[in-house]
């Protein structure tokens, strides 16, 4: 199986105010699995619930004292 890592990548740079980025993830057969089932259960999409945990690092890191860079 793959290791777990991820690689970011600049793909394209909206007309818009926000840049959009890729992100290229390689996770083991299980690991996929449970996100597969995660998100087949709740009827969302796998970018929808990544881009969601994502997005909950921030609170994580506000409770926990930790100062991220934006």
């Amino acid at each position: 199986m793959a290791p777990n890592w991820c690689r970011l990548l600049e793909i394209q740079q909206n007309t818009s105010m926000t840049q959009k980025r890729e992100i290229t993830i390689r996770v083991s057969e299980q690991e996929f699995a449970m996100l597969e089932t995660h998100c087949q259960a709740l009827g969302r999409t796998k970018t929808d619930i990544l881009r969601e945990f994502i997005r909950s690092l921030g609170k994580f890191a506000q409770n926990n004292h930790i100062h991220l860079h934006k």
